[in-house]
């Protein structure tokens, strides 16, 4: 069974990083219902959350891609 879940994701240096963790969510995208993005104060990082409506194991698959990425921190929580 699908649940909605949320995939916060923590990039440093985004600049350096962010088309990574764009081709990973691409991966997943017929499963992401939303997502909100802002950059921290001095632009460098970024913070992303992600709506996805998965079963559990798509979501940590996800959430592992992510953590494959060099300067990405990436957590779920099932709601």
């Amino acid at each position: 069974m699908s649940d909605l879940n949320i995939v916060g994701i923590r990039l440093d240096d985004r600049s350096d990083h962010a088309s990574s963790v764009q081709k990973v969510l691409t991966n997943y995208g017929d499963q992401i219902v939303g997502r909100f993005g802002i950059p921290t104060p001095d632009k460098q990082d970024g913070l992303i959350a992600v709506v996805i409506e998965a079963e559990s194991s798509d979501v940590q698959c996800l959430t592992d891609d992510l953590r494959k990425i060099d300067g990405v921190i990436a957590n779920s929580l099932n709601l």
